[in-house]
């Protein structure tokens, strides 16, 4: 889920599945529900399956990137994700605060 957002913070989703493509997609989806995050949850389930609907040659140079890009196929999805409320900082720290005892030993 880090590599999730922070893929998706810098780059949109496109940056995400470039750099991380399926590794891991089904555990995050997952995760996300776990935490709460039900808005960024479902953004990642339609992401996954516009990625996976087509097959898809890596991008191979910085010109290939840019046109991909500009194509803006992931546009709506990276728009919904910067507006899911709450956060997924503001999940992580209600999950932390729910479950400290599980992260966190106070002596």
């Amino acid at each position: 889920m880090f590599w999730y957002e922070s893929e998706v913070q810098n780059g949109g989703h496109l940056q995400y599945f470039e750099n991380r493509r399926v590794e891991h997609l089904e555990a995050t989806v997952e995760a996300l529900g776990i935490l709460g995050a039900s808005c960024q949850q479902q953004v990642l389930r339609e992401a996954r399956e516009l990625f996976l609907s087509i097959t898809r040659e890596r991008v191979r140079t910085v010109e290939e990137y840019v046109s991909t890009a500009l194509a803006d196929e992931f546009g709506t999805l990276d728009q919904r994700f910067g507006q899911c409320s709450p956060s997924l900082q503001q999940c992580l720290e209600r999950h932390l605060e729910k479950h400290q005892d599980r992260f966190v030993t106070v002596a």
